[in-house]
């Protein structure tokens, strides 16, 4: 018998280690339990993961490895398997009685639909996503979800059975405690202009703010502490600008952006990004701990969440003197607060829609997505938007 074991034969965004593993046992068993069956193993990549005496099992028992390229998919006719052999430089016709295609593990259908119910954000492969709290530990509040197992990411049952020991011994610890608290401090309401409007209470992706009825005519949104994430968007859609939350409040971050653009013109640019903290801030940490450069006229203010990005602060950017403003935030999926980056998104083409109807060129105010880990993509971003700028010369609102 003639055996075809194709690995990764359908696009997906990630590789899975899991599906390869598979692919390999049972390559082996096929071959032990019948050492006359040929078994051919195609695949585009082994992970650096695998277990290299597994490998190195295969191919003693007499698996034959061909690797393919991802834009030459094997073909399959009624009797052959046609494949061209990077490895070995030709084309290849396999005979086979069965194929076997080695499916890989992605992420259910209905997962988009649990992480809006939950406000479990995903990644951008559409596993849930575990916030690394390690970057920012007093700025995040935790919500009692922990996620394992392949909901996570691709991973085999010992891995799954590992990942739920800890996410066990991470509840333990609050149930322990007999009760929730928080130490780190929520968005607050000042009562003073609170309008009523309700408007915070759409615009919180956690649930955190309810009206509550007070004496007169108007009620007042209260927020609760425990659910509140500090993702700050209630504090930008407030028309009356009731909320406040700290360090990220109004006074301080106009006060930040007059300071970052008072110093005089010296023929250079003048560039301000605002960044949130999960994403392009901490590329531009760890940018500035591998010593790469970038140039020196960008002014960077760190955010909570690019939800905290507020039209009125980028429009008082430009009218003190900034050429051009940089956003940077997650990626779409990865966002810490589920929706900041969209809200974020949503916002930003509407100013340049309005920048664009008022005659000023909306080049000069760009949306950027950032990986904390990336911090050449980073410097990249950051030469790539001062260029345009450049050519774009400075503005003559100040």
């Amino acid at each position: 018998h003639q055996v075809v074991m194709v690995l990764d034969s359908i696009d997906t965004p990630h590789y899975s280690s899991v599906s390869a593993a598979t692919a390999l046992k049972n390559s082996i068993l096929l071959k032990r339990t019948d050492p006359k069956r040929e078994v051919s193993l195609l695949f585009r990549r082994l992970g650096a993961d695998l277990d290299r005496r597994t490998i190195r099992e295969a191919r003693d028992v007499g698996v034959r490895f061909v690797k393919y390229n991802g834009r030459g998919r094997p073909q399959v006719t009624d009797e052959m398997v046609e494949v061209y052999d990077q490895l070995r430089g030709e084309e290849l016709s396999i005979p086979y009685d069965l194929v076997v295609l080695a499916m890989p593990l992605v992420p259910r259908e209905d997962a988009v639909k649990i992480s809006l119910m939950l406000r479990t954000p995903l990644d951008g492969n559409g596993f849930f996503l575990e916030p690394n709290v390690r970057l920012r530990p007093q700025n995040y509040v935790r919500d009692g979800i922990f996620v394992c197992g392949s909901a996570h990411y691709p991973v085999d049952v010992q891995e799954s059975i590992f990942q739920a020991h800890r996410a066990a011994a991470k509840a333990v610890r609050y149930l322990s405690d007999g009760k929730v608290d928080s130490d780190t401090p929520s968005a607050i309401v000042l009562e003073s202009l609170c309008t009523g409007c309700g408007t915070c209470v759409e615009a919180c992706p956690f649930l955190a703010i309810a009206m509550e009825e007070r004496e007169g005519t108007l009620s007042i949104s209260r927020i609760d502490p425990l659910l509140c994430k500090r993702c700050g968007n209630c504090a930008v859609v407030c028309p009356a600008k009731a909320i406040v939350m700290e360090p990220y409040t109004d006074r301080e971050l106009i006060a930040q952006i007059s300071a970052a653009l008072a110093a005089p013109r010296d023929g250079e640019p003048r560039i301000l990004g605002l960044m949130c903290e999960w994403s392009g801030y901490a590329a531009a940490d760890l940018a500035g701990a591998e010593g790469l450069q970038y140039p020196g006229n960008l002014r960077i203010i760190r955010v909570g969440c690019s939800a905290r990005f507020d039209l009125y602060h980028i429009l008082w950017a430009f009218l003190n003197g900034a050429d051009g403003v940089l956003l940077g935030a997650c990626e779409p999926g990865m966002c810490h607060y589920v929706e900041g980056n969209q809200y974020a998104e949503d916002r930003v083409e509407m100013l340049q829609q309005m920048l664009k109807g008022a005659g000023f060129d909306p080049r000069r105010l760009r949306l950027q997505w950032f990986k904390p880990d990336d911090a050449r993509k980073f410097v990249e971003a950051i030469k790539d938007f001062t260029d345009e700028i450049e050519y774009l010369e400075p503005t003559d609102l100040e």
